[in-house]
């Protein structure tokens, strides 16, 4: 081979190989920019969805804030700091009381003294720091007139104990999904001052009336349109074993406890003593006499165990086991705890929400 064609091919493999350099190179460039626009795949975090806190969450009055209680504080009592104080940050608050979850894990508040409900979602609650509130239900018409008692029934729909004006007003799903002042789907009349709310497993909703006394329950045909029906059963406690009853919760079993603020008592009423109007007597009465309470009892709640938690305007949460709900005899609490720095306790809520219980 001529020293001339040995050049040539040495040339020409030469600007093969610089060509492959170029492409090699510009390709490297060309994924550079790629991966500075698009995120590599294996270094995409996705977080996982909130979840709304597990424990027992409380209104406070004084605060005003919602106060979580975690299971381990629940279980030790004594002396506890909340683990979360949530408070409002995005409008002003005057007087928070009752409190429910819905089934996505949203907690919505009734702010009495303001005529208007609160819901803060999962993320938020979950959150650390100020808290922005998700959705803010004004009042149209006097639809909200100091609020006291709130609570979801089967379908979903909020329930709201007007104490101002003595009625209750049904507010439908679409209604309360995003901030506004919607009329009332639904409106009931013809009662004194109503406080708190409660279904049973029939989907009768019942009420406590604060300045009268009483108990009364709706038929679920009586909810679905305005007016003013007779309720279907108005009871009077005996002896007064009903002294302005704060606070409604159904156990399994279908019995009805109420807290009573006036004389600072709990009474439990059997399912049934439920079924006709009357005049009854409790089959159980916690009271400070029985070393059960400790100042006034205004909010309920059972947990997943049946045991019942009480709280109180003192700042005083107390629980008794299922068991100790049975007994008729005296019995001290299973575990007594004081908020520190907190009192005005009204509203209480479990979440998740308990299995096998009504909706309250």
């Amino acid at each position: 081979m001529s020293l001339l064609h040995a050049t040539r091919r040495r040339r020409d493999a030469l600007r093969l190989a610089l060509l492959a350099l170029s492409f090699t190179i510009g390709m490297a460039f060309a994924c550079a920019a790629a991966d500075a626009t698009q995120p590599r795949l294996d270094a995409v975090v996705v977080p996982p969805p909130a979840r709304t806190p597990a424990g027992l969450w409380l209104a406070s009055t004084d605060a005003p804030a919602m106060l979580r209680l975690t299971p381990a504080q629940l279980a030790a009592g004594g002396h506890v700091t909340p683990t979360a104080v949530v408070k409002a940050t995005t409008v002003r608050i005057h007087s928070l009381v009752g409190m429910a979850f819905d089934p996505s894990g949203r907690m919505w508040v009734a702010s009495q003294g303001d005529s208007m409900l609160l819901a803060y979602s999962p993320l938020q609650l979950d959150a650390r720091g100020p808290r922005a509130v998700e959705s803010v239900i004004r009042s149209t018409g006097r639809s909200l007139s100091a609020p006291v008692g709130i609570a979801f029934d089967a379908r979903h729909r909020l329930w709201v104990a007007n104490f101002g004006n003595g009625t209750l007003a049904r507010f439908d799903p679409a209604q309360i999904a995003t901030s506004g002042a919607p009329a009332p789907a639904a409106v009931i009349g013809g009662l004194n001052r109503p406080a708190a709310l409660a279904f049973d497993a029939a989907g009768s909703l019942w009420v406590s009336d604060l300045h009268a006394a009483t108990l009364v329950a709706y038929g679920t045909d009586q909810l679905e349109k305005s007016g003013s029906p007779t309720p279907r059963v108005k009871l009077a406690g005996a002896h007064r074993s009903l002294s302005a009853p704060s606070g409604l919760a159904f156990d399994s079993d279908g019995d009805l406890w109420v807290a009573n603020v006036g004389n600072g008592t709990v009474v439990e009423f059997e399912a049934a003593q439920l079924a006709t109007s009357g005049t009854v007597a409790p089959r159980v009465t916690l009271s400070e006499e029985r070393g059960g309470l400790v100042g006034t009892p205004s909010g309920l709640a059972f947990d997943d165990d049946g045991s019942l938690w009480v709280a109180g305007l003192d700042g005083n949460v107390t629980g008794f086991t299922h068991e100790q709900l049975l007994a008729t005899g005296p019995t001290s609490p299973n575990v007594s705890m004081t908020l520190d720095g907190h009192g005005l306790l009204w509203g209480a809520a479990f979440w998740p929400r308990p299995a096998g219980l009504p909706l309250n």
